[in-house]
């Protein structure tokens, strides 16, 4: 047991003063430092880093928590003249080591942009690898995952279009001392999974190097940087067929209610809700599935012109039975007065016969045609009024009646006053609706799309 804690503390020393050493497969040595290695220590300044970071993979665009997780291969290269390769090589020249190995030496300062996690992949371990070359590069490979924080701006939804900064940078090297030099790529061909799947998305690299909130020549902080914008163009055909076309539908449906004669109140009001109730459903669910917003989204203003427009034809259908009633009231009034001309008419006219002396003596008879024929006219006159007034009870106190729907109200009355005035506009608006639609929808999309 004392030869053991010996050789360990051998060991140790041989790493705190002679250099480290990363035992590789089959126990051997593959790289050492120097005496004075630090890992705190930068190689050179500014030490230039080479980073490279390829997409190969979108996993997620979350419009409602604004955020954007990708998957792909990290790469950082940089030279050290302080390492050195031991032991057997590989055939290149260069020495592969397991990732675990790079705490030994010093590595770049890396920061990223709105960062919310940072995952590493594994199997059985960890899909990385830490390369010495022979020239003295070190380069280490990583397979990670970002999720990275997006903000977007969505009152445009669904015609919006978003931006999503990419970014690394330093997180206390500024430019003096470690400097960055690579790309961003994205392949086209990358898979696309779940949110991502919605937008069109292409990548454009920064050009500039430095990341600062001043301008450097005025002597603020400048940082290395290699960033890129990730621009999405949300796809508009999937909601064009899951919303605005159906309730587009349901808007031109709403028309076919002024062929519907003004006074078959049931079907036309049957049918205006139902539409109306459609309408609120299919907005109600879309805003459950729509991302939140600060402002009106494109979306909610299309619905409100559905709404509008469906309640216009309700409001139009409104006014028709407004008049109708209106129109009624005038009628009855009208033969009011003829009842009661008549009647007084009656009146005087059997009063006449009763005061009328008999010619030649004869035995005074009273005359009941005047009386009969007013009463007939009378009686088809209450009969009209009760007709007007209740047409259902004037129709089951006359079974024998043949019943052309006029009196429950169910087809147009060729014989009422003001039809055509009914008519006219249930005419005037199955011509109005469908160009005010039309001008709507041309200004929608001059407004919003074009």
């Amino acid at each position: 047991m004392g030869l053991v804690f010996v050789l360990f503390i051998v060991v140790g020393l041989k790493f705190e003063n002679s250099g480290a050493i990363c035992l590789g497969q089959g126990g051997k040595d593959k790289f050492e430092v120097a005496n004075n290695y630090s890992v705190s220590d930068l190689p050179n300044r500014p030490v230039n880093v080479r980073l490279t970071f390829f997409i190969s993979q979108v996993v997620d665009i979350s419009d409602k928590k604004n955020e954007l997780e990708v998957q792909g291969f990290f790469t950082l290269k940089w030279n050290d003249s302080r390492v050195s390769v031991t032991g057997q090589p590989e055939s290149n020249g260069n020495v592969i080591l397991a990732a675990n190995c790079v705490h030994l030496l010093w590595t770049p300062d890396v920061w990223i942009q709105d960062l919310v996690s940072f995952g590493k992949h594994s199997i059985i371990g960890q899909l990385a690898r830490l390369i010495i070359h022979k020239n003295k590069e070190i380069e280490y490979w990583q397979s990670v995952n970002l999720r990275l924080t997006c903000p977007m701006n969505l009152d445009k939804y669904p015609f919006d279009q978003q931006e999503c900064m990419i970014r690394f940078s330093s997180n206390g090297l500024t430019n003096d001392l470690q400097t960055y030099e690579g790309s961003i790529q994205f392949s086209e061909t990358a898979h696309l999974a779940q949110g991502a799947l919605q937008y069109h998305m292409t990548l454009e690299p920064l050009q500039d190097n430095e990341y600062a909130t001043q301008n450097c020549k005025n002597g603020a902080k400048c940082w290395p940087q290699i960033a890129a914008k990730l621009h999405l163009d949300r796809y508009f055909k999937n909601h064009a067929l899951q919303v605005f076309i159906p309730t587009g539908c349901l808007v031109v449906l709403s028309w076919i209610s002024f062929l519907i004669p003004p006074y078959i109140v049931p079907g036309r009001m049957v049918l205006l809700v139902t539409l109306l109730l459609v309408v609120f459903s299919t907005y109600a669910s879309q805003h459950e599935l729509a991302p939140q917003s600060s402002g009106v989204k494109i979306q909610d203003i299309w619905f409100l012109g559905c709404i509008v427009f469906i309640l216009c034809a309700i409001f139009e259908y409104a006014i028709c039975l407004f008049l109708k009633r209106s129109m009624t009231r005038i009628k009855r009034k009208k033969i009011t007065k003829i009842l009661e001309k008549q009647e007084k008419e009656q009146s005087k006219n059997r009063i006449f016969s009763i005061r009328q002396a008999p010619k030649n003596g004869s035995e005074f008879k009273p005359s009941l045609e005047s009386k009969q024929v007013g009463d007939m006219s009378v009686s088809h006159n209450r009969d009209l009024l009760e007709l007007l007034a209740n047409p259902a009870q004037a129709v089951l106190r006359n079974p024998g009646q043949t019943d052309s729907g006029t009196s429950y109200g169910d087809v147009n009355d060729q014989n009422m006053e003001g039809e055509e005035i009914l008519e006219n506009i249930d005419h005037a608006s199955l011509r109005l609706f469908p160009c005010a639609f039309a001008v709507y929808v041309i200004v929608f999309a001059t407004v919003f799309l074009v």
